[in-house]
Parts: C-alpha cells; sequence; structure tokens
C-alpha cells in the first residue's frame, strides 16, 4: 500500500511545473558536461535529486546519454582494429556534441527527453552500421 501511495506521489511531482531553480540545476547538468563531463553533472545530480524530480529526471537522461555514448566510444576504438573506428570514432565524437547542446535547447524548452533520447541512440546504431 505505501509502495502504490510513494509511486502516485513521484508521478504527480514529475507531471508538475518545475521552477526556476529546477530548471537552472538540469540546464547546469548539461553546460557543465562541456567541462567536466562526470563530475560536476554528478555533484549537482547528487545534491539535487531529492529536491527536484525534474533535476532527477534530467540527470538521469544525461547519465544515461553518456553511458550510451561511452560504449559506442569503446565499440568504436575496438573497430580501429579493422580500419573502421578511424572513420566511426570522429562520427560520435562530433554526435556527442551535438547532441549535447541538443539536450541543453530541450531543457531549456521542457521537451520530454526520454522519447527523443531514445531516438537519438536509434539514429546513431543506423549511421554506425548503415
Amino acid at each position: 500500500m505505501a509502495e502504490t501511495d510513494y509511486n502516485q506521489q513521484t508521478y504527480t511531482n514529475v507531471n508538475q511545473e518545475p521552477n526556476s531553480d529546477a530548471r537552472l540545476m538540469a540546464t547546469l547538468i548539461y553546460v557543465l558536461s562541456f567541462f567536466t563531463s562526470l563530475i560536476a553533472p554528478l555533484i549537482i545530480w547528487l545534491i539535487k535529486r531529492e529536491d527536484s524530480p525534474f533535476v532527477d529526471r534530467a540527470g538521469k537522461n544525461y547519465f544515461n546519454f553518456l553511458l550510451s555514448y561511452v560504449i559506442w566510444s569503446i565499440i568504436g576504438t575496438i573497430t580501429m582494429l579493422i580500419l573502421i573506428g578511424f572513420v566511426l570514432l570522429p562520427i560520435i565524437v562530433i554526435l556527442n556534441f551535438i547532441f549535447t547542446i541538443v539536450f541543453f535547447w530541450l531543457i531549456m524548452t521542457l521537451i520530454n527527453l526520454n522519447t527523443l533520447l531514445c531516438f537519438f541512440n536509434y539514429l546513431i546504431i543506423f549511421i554506425t552500421f548503415f
């Protein structure tokens, strides 16, 4: 019973309009990722995730995004043995830069990131293997 109440409360809080502090912290997660890709976003997310469901969701989306690019970079590095990686790795780096800017813009306009993050991951798979 208590678990159902917690899930209902969390669902209600996520659908609320985030305040300016939550939007600022979510934006800082992406902006600071240009300078420190792991430490600064992790600190912001760990400090503010309890205060705002919006910052919690943005942080989770960012680390999902980061983990995806780490996996794709490992694949690109391994494929350097068969010379495909020399083309693949620069493409991954460029897409990482572009998508970080796109996610920053999406946070500023409050568009749902879950759908777009999934789309971008599938786009990378498509570009990589076709």
